[in-house]
């Protein structure tokens, strides 16, 4: 009887060493908006959040359309894939809102705000195209939505595909 480790046709011993990877990834997406700007409000800051930004739609869209073509295989459980997409699209959201922050926002009662609380609200409401109106951008962040907008539609867009397409090939 042969070893399936030996022969590489089983799970390697260090299968399960990798269980830190998703912590870290969280802790780096989720905590880099937050330090640069609670560190250092300034144009760098903003020139690190179009970067947060650009890398983690980069991954997430290169995540789901490796998922679109290979499909949802044994290694990459649904699970995997949520939590990834969660950690993701949360991250572009604080990304967002630390530019909103940045820029400011026009407010209930026409009052300009720059509150942490006010921009992520105003960065879920954007991302979920809500658009309740309580909040508005001031002029310099129209762009801004614009890309927030467009990048959510395609990463809801595709994750929603990638869902559709794995029932079907399970089917």
């Amino acid at each position: 009887m042969t070893d399936p480790v030996t022969e590489g046709n089983g799970p390697s011993p260090k299968s399960g060493d990798h269980f830190l990877t998703m912590p870290i990834i969280t802790t780096v997406l989720l905590g880099a908006p937050l330090a640069i700007h609670w560190c250092s409000p300034d144009n760098a800051a903003i020139v690190l959040s179009w970067l947060g930004i650009a890398a983690t739609a980069a991954i997430l869209l290169g995540f789901f359309g490796s998922l679109l073509v290979k499909g949802l295989g044994p290694s990459r459980g649904i699970i995997k894939v949520l939590y990834i997409a969660a950690v993701g699209i949360a991250s572009l959201i604080l990304h967002f809102a630390a530019l909103y922050r940045w820029t400011g926002m026009i407010g209930p009662g026409d009052q300009h705000s720059t509150s942490w609380a006010d921009a992520f609200y105003f960065s879920v409401v954007t991302w979920t195209t809500l658009g309740y109106g309580d909040f508005r951008p001031v002029s310099e962040a129209r762009y801004i939505v614009i890309v927030e907008v467009m990048l959510g539609y395609v990463i809801m867009a595709l994750l929603i595909s990638t869902f559709v397409s794995t029932i079907q090939r399970q089917r």
